[in-house]
């Protein structure tokens, strides 16, 4: 709206900016974008609670109404999605999206539900890979919560799920982690990771692989972290290599019935 504003301002004076203006509108979200991602043929509801929602459709807008904005850092490149004639953003090693902080991301539940497929997996060469992680990217301070894939001698790959608690948002301190092993491979898959009053749950491709009850209730409120997916901070980047596709992030903790209609392909 304030772009539209601005147009009408300087039409009398600058029709050049108006020809820029309208490039810069017709990159937008497109028209139609709400009606493609949310036409799911089902009756479980997937809205209520959502206050994020990243489909990577040829951009990374956020197409709930919150508008949460995002910045990529590297280049900005797309593949196929996981599901047939859809798009999905290609994190290549050097590649990720910051989200800036708000009181959405710092609520006392969120249930993060996501589509990744790894291009290489952690290993003994390159152990840690970060799928979200929310702190301040340049200095590694404000942190609140993470998940990420590694690798561990003598467990193999992990699915990490951390948060922090009675930090007073100290660095490195407070925080509470569910490590889970599982196998892997460069395939799809839907990923659930819950935090709520007191408890840490990850779903794989609908099922339940871990759980994790916390000793005391809530996680640690810091603000001004960013969300940043595909990396982790400066001093550790530890980028994802591979795709993702349709994150979203709700502020209640997602069911079983929903976890299992957002996990099908």
């Amino acid at each position: 709206m304030n772009l539209h504003l601005l147009v009408i301002t300087r039409l009398v004076w600058n029709l050049t900016f108006i020809f820029l203006a309208f490039i810069t509108i017709s990159s937008c979200r497109p028209d139609d974008y709400p009606k493609r991602q949310f036409g799911r043929d089902s009756a479980v509801d997937l809205e209520s609670g959502l206050i994020a929602h990243f489909a990577f459709e040829g951009g990374t807008w956020d197409d709930t109404h919150y508008d949460n904005g995002s910045q990529v850092i590297g280049t900005s490149k797309y593949t196929s999605g996981y599901r047939a004639n859809s798009q999905a953003f290609d994190f290549d090693g050097n590649t990720s999206i910051r989200i800036p902080d708000s009181e959405l991301l710092r609520s006392k539940t969120l249930s993060f539900s996501f589509w990744f497929k790894p291009q290489i997996l952690p290993s003994q060469t390159n152990r840690y890979m970060h799928l979200f992680y929310k702190a301040d990217y340049d200095n590694d301070d404000k942190q609140q919560y993470s998940s990420s894939i590694d690798w561990q001698p003598g467990f193999g790959i992990r699915y990490k799920a951390d948060i922090k608690q009675n930090s007073n948002c100290v660095s490195g301190e407070g925080w509470q982690s569910l490590t889970p092993t599982m196998s892997m491979e460069s395939r799809w898959y839907h990923s659930v990771v819950i935090f709520d009053a007191r408890n840490i749950l990850v779903y794989i491709d609908g099922k339940l692989l871990d759980a994790k009850e916390l000793s005391t209730s809530g996680y640690d409120n810091c603000p001004g972290g960013k969300l940043n997916i595909g990396v982790q901070s400066n001093s550790a980047p530890n980028h994802f290599k591979g795709a993702m596709d349709d994150f979203r992030i709700y502020n209640v903790a997602l069911t079983q019935e929903q976890i299992t209609e957002l996990s099908k392909p």
